[in-house]
């Protein structure tokens, strides 16, 4: 009866341990999603051209005692401007996501490729898949347990009988990630955020096969994983404003019982964002909003070649609910954008 006690007990932690990140093995979420997609719908890949490379850090829920912290580093490769019509792109990701001080961790390792598809000189779809590489580790010898515990002394015994509940402290899988990504362009340019009207629509489904997870001889599949984005680049240039743009935006987000909806507008002017945006997740045990405002800055690196990087930097603030108090969470992320490994030259020359 111990022994199952303390199995539920495993679960519980597992599974209430993070709101925003793996409730009821959920994936991480990310505020600058707009900024780098690659980690929610392969189809992104090489949408834009040039070779992109990103690091994004982010650290939710400040205030609890133990972190709950994800790094990030993706890159990023166009294809479309090859000889070979009907490529997209090809990319690399890998994600670390922690929580408990270590205690649990989850490991990603994604190669995501999309081919092309235009429609005429304005409309263009790309298709993407991503094959991941899943490792999720727990350390049980730093978790405490009921025979540990005395109620006046607090922790007695530095380890537990019931810390080897388990011989499987970590479980690798193979996960498949699906995509579709469309942009409709008033001047193409194979550019997103120039002088020209954009919108970008995209759907994605990650965790396709629906792959076990479980630390244990039983089946606890990761649940599919369903997204829908779009933007809308309007360039205020018939308020006098060539520099200027206005970007509203929509991310739906399903899986399992969770449902996420960000809605929210971004303002760009010559090198600075500044973006407000509201988020409102809903599953079967919390129903919460967070308040998120996002700045970024772009810097040109080199005159000659299509070249910059760019900072953002968001705060996120959870707004009072009945299940959990206000907290915070910051997210950090740098952009380089470079000329494509294959030429040097600005891809604004390029028509497709």
């Amino acid at each position: 009866m111990k022994k199952e006690i303390i199995r539920f007990a495993v679960i519980l932690l597992w599974t209430f341990n993070s709101y925003s990140t793996q409730l009821y093995g959920q994936d991480v979420t990310f505020t600058h999603f707009l900024q780098n997609p690659i980690y929610y719908n392969p189809a992104s890949v090489g949408i834009d051209q040039g070779f992109l490379i990103s690091l994004n850090y982010r650290r939710a829920l400040m205030y609890l005692p133990s972190k709950f912290e994800t790094i990030a580093v993706g890159m990023d490769q166009s294809l479309h401007d090859t000889e070979i019509q009907g490529l997209g792109g090809v990319g690399l990701f890998l994600t670390r996501n922690q929580e408990g001080d270590g205690n649990y961790s989850t490991t990603a390792l994604g190669i995501p490729f999309s081919a092309r598809v235009i429609v005429n000189e304005k409309l263009k779809f790309q298709a993407g898949i991503a094959p991941v590489f899943y490792q999720k580790s727990i350390n049980f010898d730093n978790l405490v347990f009921f025979d540990q515990l005395n109620p006046y002394y607090g922790v007695v015994i530095p380890k537990s009988q019931y810390s080897l509940l388990t011989s499987n402290q970590s479980v690798n899988f193979f996960d498949f990630h699906i995509g579709l990504f469309g942009r409709y362009e008033s001047d193409p340019t194979d550019q997103s955020n120039v002088r020209n009207n954009v919108f970008d629509f995209g759907l994605s489904i990650q965790h396709l096969p629906e792959p076990n997870q479980s630390f244990e001889h039983i089946t606890a599949k990761l649940p599919s994983k369903y997204s829908l984005m779009m933007r809308y680049s309007h360039v205020l240039a018939t308020y006098g404003y060539q520099q200027a743009a206005v970007q509203p935006l929509m991310l739906l987000e399903k899986q399992g019982s969770m449902e996420d909806i960000i809605t929210g507008i971004n303002f760009k002017y010559k090198t600075f964002s500044a973006g407000g945006y509201m988020r409102h997740e809903q599953n079967s045990l919390l129903n919460v909003t967070e308040l998120m405002m996002l700045l970024g800055t772009e810097f040109q690196l080199h005159e000659r070649s299509y070249s910059s990087m760019q900072l953002n930097y968001s705060f996120d603030l959870l707004v009072h609910s009945k299940q959990v108090n206000k907290n915070v969470t910051n997210e950090l992320s740098i952009i380089l954008k470079l000329p494509s490994l294959y030429h040097s030259k600005d891809p604004c020359h390029f028509r497709f």
